[in-house]
């Protein structure tokens, strides 16, 4: 019950914590929340930024304590930490200006990992337009007076030709007549077609209105902008653009939280690391921080076991000698070396090794396991997605799957699963085939009411308890930890959960759609060393470029009707 208790305080914080930064929004229409001063205010400071000595709590946690942040115009940061940390509660505090000294005469925005549906009617090319609130504000006065001058007194319409000049400077300043061009260039960056930039922002799903945050936060440009997750939502055509846009074209500070090591390597300048309630600065971008992190460890320990081999030697000739008397002078200056030692001793470093899991193949089939024969498919009476198909799938295959979203991704691993059939064609699957899907929403496969075991008896009825609890503690779910509600657990936690389920099963092969959503560096590690070693068959849809490197080495491209092999590796295809 006191679990249960925690975890609704826990919830009514966020959701208290939600209110209120929604209250502080000035953006509209579901286009990024964003705080905006005048522009005439925005160059009046210094646009570094440096708050000190401060604390965030969240739920009554204390996740900051007497922390620092430092922040250099036009430079690129990325929030390192595992998940749960406070790398997105920082990111609201900045947006609502809730830090002691946060320069208030910054122009901020701060694109969430969810935006609201927006106003009814409102044109995805003009809910980008209208993000920037000073843009959209002189060109309705504009439209104002003009509509107005006809029947004017003859003094009023002087005024109104003057201010109506004066609006015409400021748009001219703000480069008005290219905004519908730029907007228009980002929006197709990011993935949409002329015809969905004219579609109601009312009917998008959230990916695509994140999209469309993101599209209005790169249209606006402001002094300070922050990304929470900005690629869970795109496909990797996307994401390449929008690597390049931040690091070619955005020309203001970023902050950013990411899980995609690929991306920060690309666009951080900088990383920010969450290390004992404090915040650590790091010039380099994300492999080069590691790559430090792991050198001062590694030199760590050797400090701490020379110290302790030392002190070994030293001890045991004072355990030795200790009641010999003719060398009394000498144990006692041993003892005060000792004492010495211990009181400048480092610290005993906390080795985390990483954690792995393995999944367990199933006994071989012979090959193809899976086999497509000249497939098509299409939905209703509309087009093929695509024609003439053909591949095999064997317990060798490491298959990447890319292309736009819309091209046919998701149909095709539905195509793969049997969960649809083809127009044309046949798919043959061998009949002891035991195929596993793994999704970024696989929390949604638990039942949150239950505990860990009773999830994975539930699915597998024949399992023993004893056996379910061994398996279990593989993944670190071991104790209590296996009957506690799924409710009651962290977000880790409960990906723990479904990758137990997922090894539980002993798949020929595993499909994966988008698995790194969601998921920190550890957890995507972990997934990628055991697809690695899987000794079956695996096809992934992603857009983590770091994870698809490291566990594939074939691409299947989705789109303009087909489905083709790309000859040569991802590097290739990226470029």
């Amino acid at each position: 019950r006191a679990e249960r208790k925690a975890a609704r305080d826990v919830e009514r914080a966020r959701a208290a914590f939600d209110d209120q930064m929604a209250a502080s929004d000035h953006g509209g229409g579901g286009v990024a929340a964003m705080t905006v001063p005048e522009r005439d205010g925005a160059g009046s400071g210094s646009r570094d930024i440096h708050v000190t000595d401060f604390d965030v709590y969240f739920g009554g946690s204390c996740l900051l304590r007497s922390a620092d942040l430092h922040l250099a115009y036009r430079r690129r940061y990325g929030l390192v930490g595992p998940n749960g940390v406070g790398k997105t509660t920082l990111l609201r505090h900045m947006a609502a200006f809730d830090l002691p000294k946060f320069p208030r005469h910054l122009r901020v925005l701060h694109v969430r990992q969810e935006v609201a549906p927006g106003a009814e009617g409102v044109r995805v090319v003009d809910a980008v337009l209208s993000a920037d609130a000073e843009l959209a504000a002189l060109g309705a006065r504009e439209r104002e007076l003009s509509a107005g001058l006809e029947g004017m007194e003859p003094a009023a319409a002087v005024a109104a030709h003057a201010e109506l000049a004066s609006i015409a400077q400021q748009l001219e300043s703000l480069d008005a007549s290219t905004a519908h061009a730029r907007a228009s260039a980002i929006l197709h960056g990011l993935g949409f077609s002329e015809e969905k930039q004219v579609a109601p922002l009312s009917s998008l799903s959230g990916g695509w209105r994140v999209r469309t945050a993101l599209a209005g936060a790169l249209f606006v440009s402001p002094d300070l902008l922050l990304l929470d997750e900005p690629t869970n939502h795109l496909d990797l055509e996307a994401c390449i653009w929008l690597e390049h846009y931040l690091v070619h074209t955005f020309k203001h500070t970023l902050v950013l939280v990411s899980h995609d090591r690929s991306f920060l390597n690309a666009v951080c300048t900088d990383c920010v690391v969450f290390k004992d309630q404090r915040l650590v600065p790091f010039r380099g971008d994300y492999d080069a921080y590691v790559k430090a992190r792991d050198e001062a460890a590694a030199r760590a320990r050797r400090e701490y076991d020379a110290y302790v081999d030392q002190r070994a030697h030293i001890q045991e000739f004072i355990d030795k000698f200790r009641y010999n008397a003719k060398r009394a002078s000498i144990v006692q200056s041993r003892i005060k070396t000792v004492e010495k030692m211990d009181a400048e001793a480092p610290d005993e470093p906390r080795d985390a090794k990483p954690w792995t899991f393995a999944i367990p193949a199933a006994e071989p089939l012979s090959r193809p396991m899976l086999q497509a024969e000249t497939c098509a498919f299409g939905y209703g009476d509309g087009p093929s997605l695509f024609e003439n198909v053909d591949f095999d799938v064997d317990d060798k295959s490491r298959v990447a799957i890319v292309g736009p979203n819309g091209s046919g991704k998701s149909t095709l691993l539905k195509l793969l699963l049997g969960e649809i059939k083809p127009r044309a064609g046949e798919v043959h699957r061998k009949q002891q085939l035991k195929v596993e899907f793994f999704t970024q929403h696989h929390a949604d496969q638990l039942d949150l009411n239950l505990s860990p075991i009773e999830n994975v008896l539930r699915r597998f009825k024949s399992a023993s308890e004893a056996e379910v609890r061994g398996h279990l503690g593989q993944f670190m779910i071991d104790g209590d930890l296996q009957l506690k509600p799924c409710a009651l657990m962290s977000g880790g936690q409960k990906s723990r959960v479904a990758f137990a389920l997922l090894a539980f099963a002993r798949p020929h092969v595993v499909v994966l759609d988008e698995p790194t959503n969601h998921l920190d560096m550890d957890a995507i590690d972990a997934l990628a060393g055991a697809l690695k070693s899987f000794r079956g068959g695996v096809l992934v849809v992603s857009h983590d470029q770091h994870f698809l490197a490291a566990v594939c080495d074939a691409l299947w491209v989705v789109g303009k009707g087909k489905v083709r092999r790309f000859d040569g590796d991802f590097d290739a295809y990226k470029k």
